[in-house]
């Protein structure tokens, strides 16, 4: 029986370790350089991309933070219930982990981070001009700014 007490604790170990790699990852989109650009221009429009929601949503202060702990309080969760479950955690942990990064694409995020708005400083009117471009591209969940429109 030691044996599988032994066999329990490596798989919650690995759970733990999995969960802070997890997290670790998450937490570095925020200081990247082309999301902190991105974040720049899109609050002259008074929008900001929610990394967490993967939507745009309107601007509000303090709005990253409050993201940020919703996302350690998931985090958290998750990582409690993987210790928990040792290798089965783990298993599921992998697989929401490789379902994020792999399976789930968003249009959006994509056309976004890959565009210039990510790349450079944007003006007023560059970024009026960006968003009318976007809203032409078909996205339709946009949310509505006096800013762009003016």
């Amino acid at each position: 029986m030691p044996e599988l007490a032994a066999g329990y604790c490596i798989g919650a170990a690995l759970s733990l370790v999995t969960t802070f790699l997890f997290f670790y990852t998450h937490l570095k989109i925020y200081k990247n350089p082309r999301y902190r650009t991105l974040q720049n221009n899109l609050q002259l429009l008074k929008v900001r991309w929610s990394e967490i929601d993967g939507r745009l949503e309107k601007f509000s202060e303090g709005a990253e933070e409050e993201e940020v702990s919703r996302a350690k309080n998931s985090f958290l969760i998750f990582g409690i219930f993987a210790v928990i479950l040792s290798w089965a955690g783990l298993f599921f942990l992998l697989l929401m982990w490789f379902s994020i990064k792999k399976l789930v694409k968003n249009r959006l995020e994509d056309y976004l981070f890959a565009s210039e708005a990510a790349q450079k400083q944007f003006s007023k009117q560059e970024m009026r001009d960006f968003w009318l471009k976007l809203q032409s591209a078909g996205f339709d969940s946009l949310p509505v700014t006096e800013q762009a429109n003016s």
